[in-house]
Formats: structure tokens, C-alpha cells, sequence
């Protein structure tokens, strides 16, 4: 398969989603590494579940550096399983839930990650991450209803999700305190992304 086969599928796999600017960026880096996955037999399934493992292992290590690379990984193996199926032209249905699945998974390892370093802002936490559950369940049961569009890209998307958490395990090792405001931060901006979808849902039923 070559580079335009793939994102030509990535689309038609996306609601026909355009492929321009940081999304073209990031799917040529996940073309080259399918590639090489491919290359040395690794299997999509087995990078989906590499995701949960490291997220898993960050949990306990919160408080220390090793939980920054770990948490990178696992948004990393999370972001290439999908690039690696279709590559290898074996996504499906089943492989779909599957990693939505371990996305959930995933995302609960890193709120509890979260919460290990910023235990004070504990409803402020558990609120967004409720939120950013909801509005994945908004997309897919919108998709489930014959909605196949991927919808508006919200302000709190899976990376965005990520990032705060990053941001939030480098300045726990400065300060303390600065972890509260980052879980503040994404409370705020994960409130703007559901109104963002449920408008975009409204619009488009």
C-alpha cells in the first residue's frame, strides 16, 4: 500500500474527513512507522494492548519521571494501532471495538494517574473525565445511528487529553501545586468541547 492508499482509507474509514495540516503531519509519521511494524510482524492488536499495559504501569509510578515516557507510549502505541491496520489491510469491525475499548481503558488509567498527583482537585478530575467519556460515547452512538461523519474536532480530543496530562506530570516535579491548575484548565476546556459536539450533533441530525 502506498502513502496515497492509505490516507485515502484513513478518510473513507472517517467520514471522509480531510487530510491537511497536523492530521496530514501525524498520518505520514504513522505511514512510515506501519511500515516498519509491518516489516518486523508486529500486529495492530498487539499495539493496542502494549497501550493499556503502559498506561497500567504509569499508575503507580505517577509521581516519579518514569511516568512521562510511559505515558507517551501509550498515546503513541494508541494513536499507530489503527495506522498499522490499515496498512496492513486488516481493520474491521471487531478491531474497532477493540480499541475503542482500550481507549476507554486507557483514559481511566490516566485519570487515575492524574488523581495520584493532584489528589486535592479530585471532583474537578473525575468531572472531566466524565465529560470526555460522555462525549466519546456521543460520537459513537451518533455513528451507531448512521451518523458515520467524524464530527466537529472538538478543543479536548484524545491527544489534546493527553497533553494536559503531561503538562500536569512535568510541573508536579516543579511544584506541587501547578498540577491543580492544569486539571482546572482541562475541566474548563473539556466543558467547551461537549458543547461543541452536542451543537455539532444537533446541526447535523
Amino acid at each position: 500500500m502506498n502513502r496515497a492508499d492509505f490516507f485515502a482509507r484513513w478518510s473513507s474509514l472517517h467520514g471522509g474527513a480531510p487530510i491537511t495540516g497536523v492530521v496530514k503531519g501525524w498520518l505520514s509519521l504513522s505511514f512510515r512507522f506501519a511500515q516498519f511494524f509491518t516489516r518486523i510482524r508486529l500486529t495492530p492488536n498487539a499495539l493496542t494492548f502494549g497501550g493499556i499495559v503502559f498506561a497500567a504501569a504509569a499508575w503507580p509510578l505517577a509521581t516519579t519521571w518514569w511516568a512521562l515516557p510511559l505515558v507517551m507510549f501509550a498515546l503513541f502505541a494508541d494513536g499507530l494501532d489503527g495506522s498499522l491496520a490499515i496498512y496492513g489491510g486488516v481493520d474491521s469491525i471487531r478491531g474497532a471495538l477493540i480499541d475503542s475499548f482500550a481507549d476507554r481503558v486507557t483514559e481511566a488509567f490516566f485519570f487515575l494517574v492524574f488523581y495520584r498527583i493532584a489528589p486535592t482537585v479530585a471532583s474537578a478530575l473525575f468531572l472531566a473525565w466524565i465529560l470526555s467519556f460522555t462525549q466519546e460515547y456521543i460520537r459513537a452512538r451518533a455513528g451507531g445511528l448512521g451518523n458515520k461523519s467524524t464530527g466537529v474536532v472538538t478543543l479536548s480530543e484524545r491527544p489534546v487529553r493527553v497533553i494536559f496530562l503531561l503538562v500536569a506530570l512535568t510541573s508536579f516535579h516543579i511544584n506541587r501545586t501547578l498540577p491543580e491548575v492544569s486539571a482546572y484548565i482541562w475541566l474548563a476546556v473539556q466543558v467547551i468541547a461537549i458543547s461543541q459536539l452536542v451543537r455539532y450533533q444537533r446541526q447535523s441530525i
